[in-house]
């Protein structure tokens, strides 16, 4: 019987749920921009994709959720030491919960993650992310606002966000603080207040908060 009311609670909370809600700041979320980074005459550094990985957490009123994304390949592009331009691809189907310990009950939302109340994996297996503009910020000269078009679900929308990206030798290693985007924008509906009315307290933020991790090394 405890386990029956523990699986009940698990599916409605969902994915996304937490008391405090996300910390991130809100990313910059507009129309796909149509103009990409020059990337002319830079040198192209391949992402490791062992060591890379999009860390995300999943709020709603009474609780959290929280795991990772895998990368499947990418590129950054840099002059001398600052970074000009780059992609990732984002393997959908590696969706991990990491918060939940009992494999069923990881199964079970791994799996509703998965499904096209979400993420629909099985149409959509890769999201993308293209870099369009990135702006060296005045707070330190590894501090760049980045600009990209983010693609899920088929959705293009433009995202900014601040990251750090250190060059040394053949290496670089990049980062972001957590930043939050909305699911609504990419048509993830499943308890949204922005498409039901009638859910009361019963409902998923649309904030998902994320911390992407980079490194790699230059190209031969």
């Amino acid at each position: 019987m405890k386990k029956l009311i523990f699986y009940s609670a698990i599916i409605s909370l969902g994915m996304f749920y937490s008391c405090a809600g996300p910390e991130g700041k809100k990313a910059n979320i507009g129309e796909a921009d149509t103009i990409l980074a020059n990337i002319e005459g830079a040198d192209k550094f391949t992402i490791d994709t062992a060591q890379a990985m999009v860390e995300w957490k999943g709020f709603k009123p009474t609780g959290q959720h929280n795991g990772t994304l895998a990368i499947k390949s990418g590129t950054l592009y840099m002059k001398e030491n600052t970074p000009v331009g780059g992609d990732f691809v984002l393997a959908m189907k590696s969706v991990k919960v990491l918060d939940i310990q009992d494999p069923e009950y990881n199964g079970k939302l791994t799996g509703h993650l998965r499904s096209a109340d979400f993420f629909d994996v099985e149409n959509h297996p890769e999201a993308t992310f293209v870099i369009t503009q990135i702006v060296r910020s005045k707070e330190s000269k590894t501090t760049y606002n980045l600009t990209g078009n983010l693609t899920i679900k088929g959705i293009t929308k433009s995202v900014g966000f601040v990251a750090d990206v250190k060059k040394e030798g053949d290496n670089f290693t990049a980062s972001t603080p957590e930043f939050t985007i909305d699911r609504a924008e990419y048509d993830i509906r499943f308890k949204s207040k922005k498409f039901f009315n009638d859910l009361q307290d019963d409902f998923i933020n649309d904030e998902i908060a994320l911390v992407i991790k980079l490194s790699g090394v230059k190209s031969q």
